[in-house]
């Protein structure tokens, strides 16, 4: 700490801030969201999911004129905002109006509009929850007569009330330093609905670099891939497992060493290196490599075990079942060292489905794959150190 400045240090990061604050009432958000001057990307909007009486409310909160913590956005080209903190409130308010845009019109606005942030839009094939439409107030409980009520239906009093109610919005201006911009949203904490980690990593990572995980994302829509994971539910698609199951991929076959037992740290972490490298000058990813070893790992599998992939015996059942993201972890990760004579034919897909059928049976595999408490550094490299066995010993066993 010697002939360190503190004050000074945190005063220049003070000052890279540049953040603007604004009171703007909710009709002005209203008519610029409807003039795509204010953004809400699909992968936030995919995380609207405070259900109808949630919504309700909050629309009464407005109605009695309760605080509401302030949104975030950040300014983009041409002054358009795009919202990164507030989507619950601002999304209850334009469904309550019947403004918010179904996820089809988002994206075709999107890409109209901001077309320089190159923003990759998911498939179509993820489950929203909540009905993108006009809706009837109802678990309202201070103002119980609201309940039933339309917004057409309400007194025109109350109809100017709920236009004219305000929010403070802080505004992360352009030119921000990307990396305070990213560690800024990482912290905010406005009591807005849990997400799972994969899902903020998709959307706070933009903020510094969106390349890497618009990468994540075409990968987790690779056909082999998604035949291989067909067992995961539908409610885990939505909350984004598929992509983080491609993060995971890769970070364990670049950054094994690196793993830990706080998986979802780990995962962020290596997400950030990446991407705060592909920002710099000095990158460290090679995309089109990394892209061929992820499509033959997976059309590997595919061909040999399709949806049983990542299926485990439990107990002592002869049939495997479900998606196990421990299985998942240690045979994508140990047969990287036979992926070259998989792809060249020298060692058949056949071969390779016995082998992996005899780990799967393996009794100390098993137990360091079924159940639950299985994050462990040590139970880790159990598990993918029995899988690389089984590698060398089919390379052995062919010569």
């Amino acid at each position: 700490m010697n002939n360190v400045n503190i004050t000074e240090i945190i005063e220049k990061k003070i000052r890279e801030l540049k953040i603007t604050a604004l009171d703007i009432s909710f009709n002005e958000l209203a008519d610029m969201y409807d003039k795509n001057e204010l953004i809400i990307n699909p992968d936030y909007q995919r995380t609207f999911r405070w259900d109808i009486e949630k919504q309700s409310r909050f629309i009464e909160s407005l109605l009695m004129e309760m605080p509401i913590p302030a949104i975030y956005v950040i300014e983009l080209e041409q002054g358009i905002y795009e919202l990164i903190d507030g989507l619950q409130r601002i999304s209850s308010y334009l469904n309550y109006r019947g403004m918010l845009k179904k996820l089809d019109e988002v994206e075709t606005n999107l890409v109209q509009n901001v077309e320089s942030e190159e923003i990759e839009i998911d498939d179509e094939d993820a489950i929203i929850t909540v009905d993108f439409a006009p809706f009837a107030l109802q678990g309202c409980d201070i103002i119980k007569e609201l309940n039933g009520c339309v917004f057409e239906d309400l007194q025109a009093a109350l109809k100017i009330k709920l236009k004219r109610s305000y929010i403070r919005m802080e505004i992360l201006r352009k030119g921000i330093n990307p990396e305070l911009k990213y560690h800024m949203f990482k912290r905010l904490n406005t009591g807005g609905e849990k997400l799972e980690p994969q899902e903020i990593r998709n959307c706070t990572i933009r903020l510094v670099n969106s390349k890497f995980i618009n990468f994540i994302n075409e990968l987790s829509r690779n056909k082999d891939f998604i035949q291989t994971i067909a067992y995961i539910s539908s409610s885990k698609k939505q909350k984004k497992l598929p992509e983080e199951l491609v993060l995971r991929f890769l970070a364990l076959k670049n950054d094994e060493n690196g793993f830990k037992h706080d998986v979802a740290s780990y995962l962020t972490n290596y997400m950030e290196i990446v991407s705060l490298a592909d920002s710099s000058e000095k990158p460290i990813f090679d995309y089109d490599k990394e892209k061929d070893i992820f499509e033959n790992t997976f059309s590997t599998l595919n061909a040999a075990l399709g949806k049983q992939s990542f299926s485990a015996y439990k107990g002592n059942s002869e049939n495997l079942s479900g998606f196990n993201v421990y299985q998942y972890e240690a045979i994508t990760t140990g047969m990287q060292i036979v992926l070259e004579q998989l792809v060249d034919k020298t060692i058949s897909v056949e071969n390779f489905r016995e082998k992996i059928m005899e780990i799967k049976k393996n009794k100390d595999f098993k137990s360091a794959t079924v159940g639950g408490g299985k994050n462990s550094i040590g139970v880790f490299r159990q598990r993918v150190s029995i899988v690389r066995k089984g590698m060398e010993e089919l390379i052995h066993e062919l010569q």
